[in-house]
């Protein structure tokens, strides 16, 4: 019940901790369903891969199971107000999902055509993330203009720190909450109280997205604990929490090179570009 109702009370994206319940599980699925890889490692698949593999891994998980597609429904939404014609289709899930293949270099390409089994070493994994520039490590001023500045150094994590990450955050609100149901409160003073401590480590629900934090005078957070503690500190302050949630969701947005969504497409009613 407490994991549930925490899930109500906070906004969750699938690049965040608060979804690593049911991303465990299909995860977990997937991988338990991997008969050939062309990918040689004795690491397990969480290990190598990073949080941007989930969503074409769940996807095409997703378009084998529909693989006669699934019903979809879509309002107008140029202008509700003269046009309220819905679309009705068959979706095909393998179409949905869209690679930035501009965004890939020669070397990338070359590094994917390799199609045999094993065929792709660690060394070639490495030398294809090199390639995206925009997914190397990131240093980010915080709080330049102030005596007490800091600089964060953003990286992509891998599926195992992404489910290692959550089961932490969530672990603990779990653990304040249980102190919290202990208190004698209404069943709303309880909920409001999950909610509370939600929002006060909510930067932990990027933690995973976080190498280091290193402050002006030497001082860093390194390890996962002192970095954990480091961001639930930092939390409390709503304009470092904001300003640290702006730089890590743009540093996913740019290093990102799947997406899955329909294309525009013309309304058939009224002919405006949805």
């Amino acid at each position: 019940d407490d994991k549930i109702r925490l899930g109500r009370h906070t906004m969750g994206a699938v690049y965040n901790n608060i979804t690593i319940y049911y991303m465990d599980a299909l995860i977990e699925t997937i991988f338990s369903h991997i008969y050939q890889t062309n990918l040689k490692t004795n690491k397990s698949y969480a290990q190598v891969m990073s949080c941007h593999d989930i969503v074409p891994l769940v996807t095409m998980l997703a378009a084998s199971i529909y693989r006669n597609g699934v019903p979809y429904q879509r309002a107008c939404t140029f202008d509700p107000a003269k046009c309220i014609h819905v679309v009705e289709e068959k979706l095909d899930i393998s179409k949905l999902l869209w690679v930035n293949r501009k965004a890939l270099t020669k070397k990338q390409l070359s590094i994917l055509s390799k199609s045999a089994a094993g065929s792709i070493t660690e060394d070639d994994l490495i030398a294809y993330r090199e390639e995206n520039y925009k997914a190397l490590p990131r240093t980010v001023k915080i709080k330049g203009d102030s005596a007490d500045g800091f600089t964060i150094k953003l990286k992509v994590p891998t599926i195992a720190e992404h489910l290692a990450s959550g089961h932490g955050w969530v672990g603990d609100i779990v653990q304040m909450v249980n102190t919290a149901l202990g208190m004698d409160a209404s069943q709303n003073a309880r909920n409001q109280y999950i909610n509370e401590q939600a929002a006060a480590t909510e930067l932990r629900q990027y933690g995973h997205w976080i190498e280091n934090i290193i402050y002006d005078d030497n001082v860093s957070f390194e390890t996962r604990d002192d970095l954990d503690s480091a961001l639930d500190a930092l939390s409390s302050d709503a304009e470092t929490r904001e300003e640290i949630l702006k730089a890590v969701r743009k540093f996913i947005t740019d290093s990102t090179l799947t997406v899955v969504g329909v294309p525009t497409y013309e309304c058939p009613s009224c002919k405006k570009t949805n």
